[in-house]
């Protein structure tokens, strides 16, 4: 490989060392590489990872929305860290059907939290479940 110029590896790995550091000077969400923060969560549920960003407790129960019960991680406190990690996963959708009887389409986005264990927290569509740092 020519001076000055990196492999693939080396460039995520740099991009990854230089948000890590802007998530901690500002407190923001930061994109992680996906393989590292994620797991085995893909292997469990079948699908790449498409996003994945280490945030907060806090920011997980605001994406989870509001009326959960129990909240994520409750026995936590809020500023406990955590990574979410939209997979491109087929998860059925179960009953019931729709109006005229018909199946309706499965999910194909999954979102995981990895806080020492991988917590499915919302499943819907491409469509409509972007992928968004927290």
């Amino acid at each position: 490989m020519a001076a000055g110029r990196r492999s693939g590896g080396q460039a995520w790995a740099g991009a990854a060392l230089l948000a890590a550091a802007a998530s901690f000077l500002t407190g923001c969400a930061a994109l992680v590489p996906p393989a590292a923060a994620c797991g085995d969560a893909p292997r469990e549920y079948g699908g790449p990872v498409v996003g994945a960003f280490r945030t907060t407790i806090a920011s997980v129960r605001d994406l989870q929305g509001p009326g959960v019960e129990p909240p994520f991680a409750a026995d936590r406190g809020a500023q406990g860290s955590a990574v979410v990690c939209y997979i491109a996963a087929t998860i059925p959708k179960a009953p019931p059907l729709g109006p005229n009887g018909e199946v309706r389409p499965d999910f194909d986005r999954i979102v995981v939290v990895i806080d020492g264990r991988a917590t499915l927290i919302k499943a819907g569509y491409r469509a409509s479940l972007p992928v968004v740092a927290p």
